[in-house]
């Protein structure tokens, strides 16, 4: 989740010692944005995946 402060800008929040269910609720508000989008621009899922396993590699090299 990102966080906005003056004088700061957009950060990673930090990460709560919430259990697998809040989570998974903070993360499903998120892959709704994602889906809805991406129906609405008429991508198939099978790219929305290849997009987010690339995303999600580039951010393991970092």
């Amino acid at each position: 989740m990102l966080v906005t402060t003056p004088a700061v800008g957009t950060v990673v929040a930090p990460t709560s010692a919430g259990g697998k269910a809040e989570k998974s609720g903070l993360l499903g508000a998120e892959l709704e944005k994602l889906v809805v989008e991406a129906k609405r621009l008429g991508v198939p899922l099978e790219q929305v995946q290849r997009a987010l396993e690339k995303h999600w590699r580039e951010l393991e090299k970092e």
